[in-house]
């Protein structure tokens, strides 16, 4: 989400990936996935370095660079805003 100073929203959402069953699980009863990711991948605090999204596609995407997409599609209506009015 983005809020521009005169209170406009821009929502927007980033790349989503398919968790293995054993990280799935766990996450439904509640657990944190960087605290998950770090157990089953043996990477201290993994959320501060790939993430599980790098780790999950060999680094070819980051979890900064799914981060920054995010923000991109959020801050999309004010590049186009006369498309918003």
């Amino acid at each position: 989400m983005v809020l521009e100073k005169k209170g406009d929203i821009g929502l927007g959402r980033a790349e989503s990936l398919m968790l293995p069953e054993a990280f799935a699980r766990r996450i439904r009863q509640g657990e944190e996935l960087g605290k998950i990711a770090d157990e089953m991948t043996g990477i201290e605090n993994i959320k501060k370095k790939q993430g599980a999204v790098g780790y999950f596609t060999a680094d070819i995407l980051s979890r900064e660079e799914v981060f920054v997409h995010a923000t991109i599609m959020a801050m999309a209506r004010f590049a186009r805003q006369e498309m918003y009015t």
